[in-house]
Parts: C-alpha cells; structure tokens; sequence
C-alpha cells in the first residue's frame, strides 16, 4: 500500500490512494474493518492506516514581499534623517555662504588694491 524502494529503483503501490480510501470505506461500511482475509481480499487492516498518516507540518509565517518585509527599517531610516535634515541644511547653507565673495566697502577696497598692485 506504500510505494517502496526496490533494488534501487521506486515501485508504485499496489492501491493508488483514492483506491485505498474506497477499499477502507468499503470495508467499514461491509462491518469487516479489523479483520483482513488474504484469500478473499475481504477487510482492512489498521495498521494500514498507520502507513498512510502523514506528517504533521507546522506553517511557517509566510515571507510576504521584500518592500513589506523591508519597510518598517526603511521608514526608521527616513525618520531618521528627517530628524538630521535641520542640522544637514544650516551646516550647507553655512558653508555655501562662505565659499560666496564677501560684499561690502572693506572687501571693495581690498580688489582696488590688489587690482592696483598686479598693474
């Protein structure tokens, strides 16, 4: 009733499963469940049903999609420099405004200076 391996090679059963499930039920139905007949065929062994019992699984969580596994760190990572972009912005700007030429009188005679001293 089990497929089995023989001399290397797989052998099917002898009852496919549905077959085997029509032959138990007739059995349970015909009062000969327990008792098995080799020469009539008559009946069902319980021990059969120990062969069939498959095994118990336990689901495992399925993994679901990458950008749903993956969003609550990159929502913390957003967060995050959200919270950084106020500094991020004033040390830019800061920067920026001292690469810029200064303006005013002092500078404007300083160029007229130097503009004097290269001539």
């Amino acid at each position: 009733l089990v497929a089995s391996k023989v001399n290397g090679r797989w052998r099917k059963p002898k009852l496919s499963l549905r077959k085997q499930a029509v032959a138990r039920k007739a059995a349970i139905v015909e009062g000969t469940y327990g008792s098995w007949d080799p020469e009539t065929g008559l009946g069902w062994d319980p021990e059969w049903d120990l062969l069939r019992r498959r095994k118990v699984s336990v689901m495992r969580v399925p993994k679901g999609r990458k950008h749903d596994r993956e969003r609550p760190a990159r929502l913390a990572r957003i967060d995050a420099g959200l919270a950084a972009q106020e500094k991020l912005l004033e040390d830019y700007r800061r920067e920026a405004k001292a690469r810029r030429p200064q303006r005013g009188l002092l500078q404007f005679l300083k160029r007229e200076k130097w503009e004097k001293d290269e001539d």
